[in-house]
């Protein structure tokens, strides 16, 4: 579109000037007419440009800074974007990264402490029941976090292959 402007713009500079042409034409005619040359020169005086020509080509000129500064504006948005879900990925595996490796673990030495107490008879059930959720949710959030690193992923691919 801004080339389009751009082009359009440039047509207006171009009527700007004068142009000039001639043209001849030979014609035969019936037997009861004789043949006819024509001859005819045109020219092109292109009068008052200031107030016809210039005030066309700023509104074109201007038309396409216009669609320049909004593609500018659409891209900046797009790399806006993409900066963002880019952090928060990084977030995100951050967070997953820091599940797996301390507080799962954590949770299964709990359910271990748990089950061994109640095996020995000086812990009751309901604690090792407490510990097995415990450590079940802990593995669900785990899940949630990668289905949400999943989805960050589909969108950059969107954003990257529009952006191609």
């Amino acid at each position: 579109m801004a080339e389009m402007a751009r082009a359009e713009a440039s047509e207006i500079e171009a009527a700007k000037k004068g142009d000039w042409g001639w043209q001849v034409v030979y014609s035969k005619r019936g037997s009861n007419y004789g043949d006819m040359v024509s001859f005819q020169f045109s020219l092109e005086l292109p009068l008052w440009g200031e107030q016809r020509q210039d005030p066309q080509i700023a509104a074109k000129r201007k038309e396409a800074e216009r669609i320049a500064s909004e593609r500018e504006e659409v891209l900046r948005r797009h790399r806006e974007e993409i900066d963002a879900q880019l952090a928060e990925r990084e977030e995100l595996t951050r967070k997953l990264d820091r599940l797996k490796s301390s507080a799962t673990p954590l949770a299964d030495e709990r359910v271990a402490l748990a089950t061994a107490a109640y095996e020995s008879g000086r812990g009751d059930l309901g604690a090792v029941l407490v510990a097995r959720r415990e450590r079940a949710e802990l593995k669900l959030r785990a899940i949630d976090l990668e289905a949400q690193q999943y989805a960050l992923r589909a969108k950059l691919n969107y954003y990257v292959a529009e952006q191609r």
